[in-house]
């Protein structure tokens, strides 16, 4: 007697610390061990698995059990939320490690309810779980190099049931924890491919991607389809199953192997993924005026500029100011000021900047808003900009890490987009196009049209708004102003709206005078002309102050004068001469009127000068000059080349 009170207390501590709560996955002490005699499997979760379509030496091999008791589920990781008993557990085995289960999925009797909607949860998984592709313990047992041989046509089904049914049946499959579990958190941060979809990528390796038959009416399944299969592509040979609905009700394949058909008939049904994908696109909406009734527009962010849930496309020629524009953008719609005088939406901002460090970003932001803010309470002409330094973010290279992101590699493009959904993003901006694309040419339609198509994904998947900074086509951008950025005007196509700058003015930075404008599918466009803040000392600052369109065209008169003044002598009419059409076109040059490089600018002058000099005294030689300085350039005076009679003023600019 007294020995058994002496062992009660060490059977006590004993049955204590198995009760005790698992921390992770790691605890091999807790995993499914079969054997086990308190593990059985209740009579309806085996009936349950046989309708199915799942043998019972299959059952036996991945070891499937009951829970009867909460504190089953508690030792394997789940939330007491989740503890609902009874509860089918079925272990899960890796690609990485098949000897032994990665973690346990349920499938409660009474399955809690989704926060959003009130759908049941079928099938749960303990929070922070490990995501890999289940290997069927009897899939090794009759095919032992099963994941590694690419010899081995692989079906890969939606969750380890459906895969136990399949081999079941002699079909070797493995199985995915629903139609977008091949992605996973990456070790960076974000989500990829995980690595048991590497595993089973092999070069040449047939793979038949075996989706229920919602496939054909559910565009999230299509898109998870059309994703999954475009990445195993890369290397394998990818085919699909498109089952049969008999009933009109969702069939998947361990459905159809127990009820509908034999493994034969399944196997004829396997097609090239691409036939698969255009036989199942769900079909296109057909509204009426009536059902977009309550549609709404993108609100905007800053009216005319920038809308939320938008692409857009900002152009402007190389050291024309974009980044500086971009963080006085940035700045006021981050801390709800004013830009140039249009109200702002309060709005958390992120640039992801491949073309500057963090540091010089730094600079630069704190430069803005101390000198706007300085202009406008010296001058008193407009708002303190602040930085909101919370609402403000900044992805970008640094010191030690430098910062790559490719729109069209998966794994990247995923990280961008976890970074922005975890952060709440509403506007980001990505600096410069062409580093986010480098494999892709610029000049190709097919290219643009694939990278835009990403950026266009990215505002759909995220609701964040999009603004990408390009450098101008070169020219003088006289045309739509879709063409502004340099390459395919696909880009132009493919953005919600258009943005494009312009500098004008001479060297000095204090002389400058930039236009904004922006065009795009939500109604009225955008124009507002800015120049840059002067300091104390009247040397021009960082950002951007607004200004008058008189003003700008007034700085551009000015400048075109200063350098006939500089390149031309003036004949008895007080007309200033040039000696040649090039020293013309070098003080066009110089005034900021036409870009060094602007061939088609070079191009117009040379006719006009063909046409000047083969009829004396033509009076219409200079109206296209006249055009490019504004309404008031009209009324100055003619301009003209020393080799032809100097032409009268136009009485109105064209």
């Amino acid at each position: 007697m007294a020995n058994d009170n002496a062992e009660k207390p060490r059977r006590t501590a004993d049955r204590e610390r198995r009760l005790r709560p698992v921390r992770g996955f790691a605890a091999e002490a807790h995993r499914s061990k079969p054997g086990r005699a308190e593990r059985r499997l209740l009579p309806h979760h085996r009936r349950l698995l046989e309708e199915r379509g799942v043998g019972a030496d299959v059952i036996a091999a991945r070891g499937y059990w009951s829970a009867t008791e909460a504190r089953e589920l508690r030792l394997l990781g789940f939330s007491e939320e989740q503890c609902r008993v009874p509860a089918l557990v079925i272990p899960v085995h890796s690609a990485d490690e098949p000897e032994k289960p990665a973690y346990h999925v349920i499938r409660p009797d009474s399955p809690r309810r989704d926060a959003e909607g009130g759908k049941p949860r079928k099938y749960d998984s303990p929070p922070k779980h490990p995501q890999v592709v289940d290997v069927p313990p009897a899939l090794l047992t009759r095919w032992p190099n099963a994941v590694h041989d690419p010899r081995l046509r692989l079906f890969v089904a939606e969750g380890p049931i459906k895969a136990d049914a399949l081999v079941t049946h002699g079909i070797a499959a493995v199985g995915i924890q629903g139609v977008s579990a091949w992605r996973g958190k990456l070790p960076g941060g974000g989500k990829g491919a995980i690595n048991d979809v590497r595993e089973i990528r092999q070069d040449k390796r047939e793979l038949v991607l075996a989706f229920d038959s919602d496939v054909t009416r559910n565009p999230r399944v299509h898109r998870d389809l059309a994703d999954l299969g475009a990445y195993l592509e890369r290397q394998s040979l990818v085919s699909a199953v498109l089952l049969p609905e008999p009933n009109g009700e969702k069939v998947g394949p361990d459905d159809f192997l127990a009820k509908h058909g034999t493994a034969a008939d399944l196997l004829a049904l396997v097609e090239p993924l691409e036939d698969v994908l255009r036989k199942v696109r769900p079909p296109l909406p057909d509204y009426s005026l009536a059902d977009l009734e309550n549609e709404p527009l993108p609100e905007a962010l800053v009216e005319g500029l920038v809308y939320e849930r938008s692409s857009h496309l900002f152009a402007g020629a190389a050291k024309a100011g974009k980044s500086y524009l971009a963080a006085q953008l940035a700045a006021c719609l981050a801390s709800g000021t004013p830009f140039l005088g249009s109200k702002t939406k309060p709005a958390k901002v992120r640039i992801v900047s491949l073309e500057m460090t963090g540091a010089v970003w730094r600079g630069r932001l704190r430069a803005v808003a101390h000198d706007v803010t300085s202009h406008h309470r010296r001058t008193r002409s407009g708002p303190t900009l602040t930085l909101d330094e919370e609402r403000l973010r900044l992805t970008t290279h640094v010191r030690d890490r430098a910062l790559r992101i490719d729109l069209m590699n998966e794994n990247d493009y995923a990280a961008l987009t976890a970074l922005i959904r975890s952060s709440g993003d509403q506007l980001v901006f990505l600096d410069t196009f062409y580093r986010f694309a480098p494999n892709d040419d610029p000049n190709s339609t097919e290219d643009m049209g694939k990278v835009w198509g990403r950026i266009n994904d990215l505002v759909a998947e995220t609701g964040v708004a999009v603004v990408v900074i390009d450098h101008a086509a070169k020219g003088e951008h006289l045309g739509p102003i879709a063409h502004t950025a340099v390459g395919s005007q696909m880009k132009g196509g493919a953005a919600n709206v258009i943005m494009r700058l312009q500098r004008t003015g001479s060297d000095k930075p204090e002389d400058w005078r930039f236009t904004l404008v922006a065009e795009g599918h939500y109604g009225r466009g955008f124009e507002r002309h800015y120049r840059l803040p002067l300091r104390d000392d009247g040397k021009a600052g960082f950002g951007c102050v607004a200004c008058s369109a008189a003003d700008a065209a007034d700085v551009k008169i000015e400048a075109l004068e200063a350098a006939f003044r500089e390149h031309g002598a003036r004949d008895a009419d007080d007309h200033p001469m040039f000696p040649s059409q090039t020293a013309l076109i070098e003080a066009l040059r110089e005034a900021g009127l036409i870009r060094k490089d602007d061939e088609k600018g070079a191009a117009a002058l040379r006719a006009i000068h063909e046409t000047y000099c083969a009829e004396p005294g033509a009076t219409t030689a200079e109206r296209p000059i006249a055009t490019r300085l504004g309404k008031k350039a009209g009324t100055r005076r003619g301009y003209t080349w020393a080799s032809g009679p100097a032409a009268p003023a136009p009485k109105s600019a064209a």
